[in-house]
């Protein structure tokens, strides 16, 4: 069997797809499925890129103000710095902060890098363990403004992949569990697993979807509560995905626009303060003659 084959390559083949096509071949819609997995995998790299495009100039730019600011740290303050001791004028604050850091970093480059090194080496250990996941995913839901962004982006997901997989022949449990697996949030997989649970017990899935409103909309359990009352299940969700993947869209497009020159503000001052930090006692030091 195809879903067979296709399980024996798990690091291509997720458990969405073995599914999906496993089921299809057990109720011989097996050219059905195969057109919803293209349609859904057309709308995951589309998502994706606009997502990955809208990080893209951000990270430039603060990319290029940390290599500006460490040229003024450790070229241009200690360059300046024998000036301003010579003639003994009191140096503001910011200023005096500047020169011991860049000072510092001069001379414990090595120490920094290492200390760096050390630091990003046990930051990406922790988050690719079991509890650093947990703590990464829940941080990216409650970021203020981009955690809005990343919970309607996983409601698409979860409702798109859980449509396929009930038109698809998969009992409703079962499709809640994979779902969550496709999702690409822990916190999120347990929580569906958890809800999953409380279907096979007897309780609805829009009332305990009801209940965890932190993380799906109100909206999504009263659609999902229509779906349950009119036996379309399957097509509500459909529509629950369509109807989060445009609110993305258009979330994406306005924080696009608004990144912009919020960026260029909060970057424009902090640079802005780094000159101040020299030109102040330099006036300071012209008003002595």
């Amino acid at each position: 069997f195809l879903s067979q084959a296709m399980e024996r390559r798990r690091g291509i083949f997720s458990e969405f797809y073995v599914s999906m096509i496993r089921s299809a071949e057990i109720t011989g819609r097996l050219e059905a499925s195969m057109v919803f997995l293209a349609d859904y995998l057309e709308k995951e790299l589309m998502l994706r890129t606009r997502l990955r495009n809208a990080l893209i100039y951000p990270s430039i730019i603060i990319l290029m103000f940390v290599v500006v600011a460490g040229i003024m740290l450790v070229v241009v303050f200690p360059q300046i710095q024998p000036i301003f001791e010579e003639t003994g004028i009191d140096l503001p604050i910011i200023t005096r902060i500047f020169l011991s850091s860049g000072n510092f970093i001069l001379e414990w480059w090595w120490i920094v890098i290492a200390a760096a090194i050390l630091f990003g080496f046990l930051l990406v250990d922790y988050f690719k363990g079991d509890e650093g996941k947990v703590v990464i995913d829940e941080l990216k839901v409650r970021i203020p403004i981009f955690g809005n962004l990343f919970k309607k982006v996983y409601v698409a997901r979860f409702a798109e992949s859980t449509s396929v997989l009930i038109k698809g022949g998969v009992s409703i449990t079962q499709a809640i569990e994979i779902a969550g697996h496709s999702i690409g949030n822990v916190v999120y997989r347990d929580i569906l697993h958890v809800i999953a649970d409380g279907v096979r017990a007897g309780e609805l899935f829009s009332s305990l979807l009801a209940q965890n409103e932190t993380y799906f909309p109100i909206l999504v359990s009263q659609m999902v509560a229509i779906g349950e009352g009119t036996g379309r299940l399957d097509d509500i969700l459909s529509r629950i995905a369509n109807f989060y993947t445009r609110e993305v869209n258009d979330l994406l497009a306005n924080l696009v626009e608004l990144i912009q020159p919020v960026l260029i503000a909060g970057i424009g001052i902090l640079i802005g303060l780094l000159f101040a930090s020299i030109l102040i006692p330099i006036y300071n030091l012209t008003k002595t003659f």
